[in-house]
C-alpha cells in the first residue's frame, strides 16, 4: 500500500482550507432570525390569570420595552384558562378585541404571525400597524393598519392595505376548519415593498398568494412608517359569536438580521487572504 507523504497530506489540507473557510463565511454572513416579540400568553398566576386583561402587560420576550395596548373602540383580549387570548363580553354586547405591540421600523424582512382559531368570529387578523396607539377608526383607518391579512371561519381570506381602502388579494383556503388551530402570518420586505401572506396547519405552510413564491407587490411607499404589529378578533354583527370560541395564541414577530457592511467586509477580506495563502501552499 502506498501511503501519502507528509507534503501531499499538507497540500490536500491546504486545498481544503478555502472550501471550509467559505462554508464558515456563508454561515456567518447568512441572515439570522431575530425575535422582536414573542408571547405564548402562558398564565403565570399573578398578572396573567384566567379572565384578566392582556392590555398593560409585557410580552414574554421582546427586544424593546413595549406593552400590549388596546385599539380605540375595541376591548382588551382576556386570558382563557388554556392560556390563549379570547374576546370580551359585557351583558349582551360582544366587543371586538384588538391588541397592539410596538416594534422598531423594519429594515429587513419582518414577519408577524399567530396561532388562530376563527370558530364563531366574523374574522381573525394579524398585521403591521403605523402605531401601537390607534385613531378613532382603529384597525380600519386608512393610516392605521398598514398591511394585514384576515381569515373567516369559511376559509375565505383577504389581504388589505391601509385599513380596508385597498384589497391586495383574496381567496379561499380549501379544507379549512373553523374549529382547528392554524398559524396565520404575513411577511414584509421593506427593501422591495413586497409581502407574503401564509397559513400553516402545523405540518404544511401554504402561501395564500399562489404566484412568485407567494410574494406580491404591495405598492407601499419605501418610507412607509411601520412601528407596531397586532391582531384582531372581530365578532359577527348578528350576535352569533360565542366568546371563548375564537382565540389567538403564540404571537410572534421576527426579522432577518444581516451582518453590518463593515463586519461583512472584514469577513470577506479575511477569507480572500486565507484563500490566497492556501492556494500558494497547494501549488508547492
Amino acid at each position: 500500500m502506498k501511503h501519502p507523504t507528509l507534503p501531499s497530506l499538507f497540500t490536500g489540507a491546504a486545498r481544503a482550507v478555502p472550501c471550509l473557510a467559505f462554508a464558515v463565511a456563508a454561515q456567518a454572513l447568512a441572515a439570522q432570525t431575530v425575535v422582536l416579540v414573542q408571547d405564548t400568553f402562558t398564565l403565570n398566576g399573578t398578572t396573567r390569570i384566567e379572565g384578566s386583561s392582556l392590555a398593560g402587560t409585557s410580552p414574554e420576550q421582546q427586544t424593546g420595552s413595549g406593552v400590549w395596548k388596546t385599539g380605540t373602540g375595541s376591548a382588551s383580549g382576556r386570558f382563557s384558562a388554556e392560556g390563549t387570548i379570547i374576546g370580551y363580553q359585557s351583558g349582551s354586547t360582544i366587543y371586538p378585541v384588538e391588541m397592539r405591540i410596538a416594534i422598531t421600523q423594519p429594515t429587513a424582512v419582518t414577519t408577524v404571525s399567530a396561532s388562530i382559531v376563527s370558530s364563531t368570529s366574523d374574522w381573525v387578523a394579524v398585521g403591521f400597524l403605523s402605531s401601537d396607539t390607534s385613531s378613532s377608526q382603529a384597525w380600519f383607518g386608512s393610516s392605521d393598519s398598514i398591511l394585514w391579512v384576515m381569515i373567516r371561519p369559511s376559509g375565505g381570506w383577504t389581504l388589505f392595505k391601509n385599513g380596508t381602502t385597498t384589497t391586495l388579494a383574496s381567496g379561499t383556503v380549501s379544507g379549512f376548519s373553523a374549529t382547528a388551530s392554524y398559524t396565520l402570518g404575513i411577511s414584509y420586505d421593506p427593501a422591495t415593498q413586497m409581502a407574503r401572506a401564509f397559513l400553516s396547519d402545523g405540518t404544511t405552510e401554504t402561501s395564500l398568494f399562489s404566484t412568485n413564491d407567494g410574494w406580491f407587490a404591495t405598492g407601499l411607499d419605501v418610507d412607509t412608517s411601520i412601528t407596531a404589529t397586532g391582531f384582531r378578533i372581530h365578532p359577527r354583527n348578528d350576535g352569533a359569536s360565542v366568546v371563548g370560541a375564537s382565540s389567538v395564541d403564540n404571537f410572534l414577530v421576527t426579522t432577518a438580521a444581516i451582518p453590518e457592511p463593515r463586519s461583512a467586509a472584514l469577513i470577506l477580506g479575511g477569507l480572500t487572504l486565507l484563500g490566497l495563502a492556501a492556494g500558494r501552499l497547494a501549488r508547492r
